[in-house]
């Protein structure tokens, strides 16, 4: 909200910059230049045909030079940044000899920080709106406290509120042509029909609807249920009627804003291969689960033990306590264990590729006196 409403000058200054190199780039990779300065309105696709197109790293050099005479670097870049600019484009490279423009503008992004002043900025932003959530949360938990209203009640009563979002929220990742509007008449109608299904129910079920009445195990259930099926079916029914023919998955990176326009390191061992192998894992995993979970255990425990004794109510317990255990270990430990990994450099091909960018010198990427002293 602070970036694309509040301050949206740095949007502004993010989104020239990215057309400027963009324009600079196509004098290296095609015969028909597209000044996007002057033509912001093919932006989008100059950028998604350029991204996948590939730069020898003996033309990042004049590159550069042409992006220093273009005003792209408002400061002079430092010999640390231009050094870092080298081992990054080093390693950006698949075959050692050339990279896709899509890294090169990454490279450029990561390496030159004194070019961007977005981070900080949205990193006090971040901090402050952090700080201003946790006080609202403190709160909220002192409010719903005075007023008697416990646990159980706000998990229970969430679904309601805010379950009518799932459904619109799956379509998003899952269905490309998901209609906006659609998806945002599935999250506020399947609101409204949780909200009915709520009171009706407990107008039905007990005459009068007031806090006691709503607080109970059927108008729940049936507030719940209306806000996931109800959300879900208008999202997917309104998508279906009226989908969106124009977004692409290619154009999902283009139109979310990342912070100085970076998107993380990426690492060379998830290929599209590991990837594909690893969605099957998690599709029948989630398959398996959801059988095991709410079919397999519970309905023969509901139909075959009823009301448990002493013993088996104990023995329940304890496997509660012993799963809510192991989970904790693995969601604490696996982590820290992973993050310590990444510090010590176990594990990333990155960490190997180092030798090989320190011998790279055939590619000084530093731009030339000249070029420097006109910024």
């Amino acid at each position: 909200m602070y970036y694309e409403y509040i301050n949206p000058e740095l949007k502004s200054r993010r989104e020239k910059l990215r057309r400027l190199f963009y324009t600079v780039i196509q004098r290296f990779t095609s015969s028909n230049v597209v000044d996007l300065m002057r033509d912001p309105s093919q932006a989008v696709q100059v950028r998604l045909e350029q991204n996948t197109k590939r730069i020898p790293l003996t033309q990042i050099q004049a590159i550069l030079d042409a992006l220093v005479n273009d005003g792209f670097f408002e400061v002079q870049p430092s010999a640390q940044e231009m050094e870092q600019l080298n081992s990054r484009a080093s390693l950006a490279c698949d075959d050692a000899s050339s990279l896709t423009v899509e890294d090169l503008y990454d490279c450029v992004n990561k390496a030159v920080a004194s070019n961007s002043i977005e981070g900080k900025i949205l990193l006090r932003v971040s901090k402050f709106c952090t700080g201003l959530f946790a006080i609202f949360m403190g709160f909220l938990a002192v409010f719903l406290l005075t007023i008697g209203m416990n646990l159980g009640e706000v998990y229970m009563s969430m679904g309601c509120i805010v379950g009518s979002a799932v459904g619109p929220a799956a379509l998003t990742i899952l269905m490309e042509r998901a209609n906006k509007w659609a998806i945002a008449a599935g999250a506020v109608g399947g609101l409204v029909l949780a909200i009915l299904g709520w009171t009706l129910q407990a107008q039905v079920e007990f005459g009068e609807v007031k806090y006691e009445t709503m607080m109970s195990d059927w108008p729940w259930v049936v507030g719940n249920l209306c806000a996931i099926i109800g959300g879900t079916l208008i999202a997917l029914v309104g998508s279906l009627i009226w989908p969106d023919n124009e977004f692409k998955w290619s154009m999902l990176n283009d139109r979310i804003p990342l912070v100085d326009d970076v998107e993380p390191p990426k690492d060379s061992a998830e290929t599209d291969e590991r990837l594909s192998f690893q969605v099957k894992i998690a599709v029948w995993a989630s398959v398996i689960l959801t059988l095991i979970l709410l079919v397999l255990w519970p309905i023969p425990m509901h139909l075959g033990a009823g009301v448990f004794s002493e013993g088996g109510f104990t023995t329940w317990v304890v496997v509660e306590f012993v799963w809510a255990i192991i989970g904790a270990i693995v969601i604490i430990l696996l982590p820290g264990y992973e993050l310590v990994c990444g510090f010590l450099g176990k594990g990333k091909t990155e960490g190997k590729s180092v030798g090989a960018v320190v011998n790279m010198k055939a590619v000084p990427v530093v731009p030339t006196d000249s070029g420097l002293d006109s910024i």
